[in-house]
């Protein structure tokens, strides 16, 4: 309705920036809203195949991610899995939205309860000590995730080196009747 009132009349440039922080604010909310949701691949397909649809999806001509993956069960609890899904998510969402990078490696791989992840690009990198200052809730959310699992988190990254990122999560197996 804002839009049809402003080809009327384009004189008043407040309503273009209502407009623009209404716009910001509804797509922030989608974007939570859409992240909370399961992934339907999750759920059909299982963590790995999912884990290299979401890789394959971010490809782009600029962008390649290569994604590997070793001895990922089906039985991974659905809370694991959707957890592990969402840490991988946030960190290549984070390479391409911050590193320039021009390739990312994604490395998923399970033994027993344990569940390693590394994720490494080739970008600009940043200094790790300024983490504390980041504004941007990605690496906030990955922490909370990975402590949630009671995992560790490492982060490598030098000034036009790239970043890799090491995670290791203890993971819960799921009933065998829940498989």
């Amino acid at each position: 309705m804002k839009i049809n009132e402003m080809k009327s009349n384009t004189k008043n440039i407040e309503d273009i920036e209502t407009i623009s922080k209404s716009f910001s604010i509804s797509i922030n909310d989608l974007r939570q809203t859409a992240f909370n949701l399961v992934p339907e691949t999750l759920l059909k397909l299982g963590l790995e195949l999912a884990l290299k649809d979401l890789c394959h999806s971010l490809i782009t001509s600029k962008i390649s991610i290569l994604f590997s993956s070793t001895q990922i069960k089906k039985s991974i609890s659905e809370t694991n899995q959707i957890t592990i899904f969402r840490i991988v998510q946030e960190l290549i969402n984070n390479s391409l939205k911050h590193s320039n990078c021009t390739e990312i490696i994604v490395d998923c791989s399970q033994n027993e309860n344990l569940f390693l992840i590394t994720v490494e690009d080739n970008g600009t990198g940043f200094n790790t000590s300024d983490i504390e200052y980041f504004k941007g809730l990605g690496l906030k959310n990955i922490k909370n995730r990975v402590d949630l699992l009671n995992g560790k988190l490492e982060i490598k990254s030098n000034s036009n080196k790239g970043t890799v990122f090491n995670i290791e999560l203890k993971i819960q197996i799921a009933n065998e009747q829940n498989i």
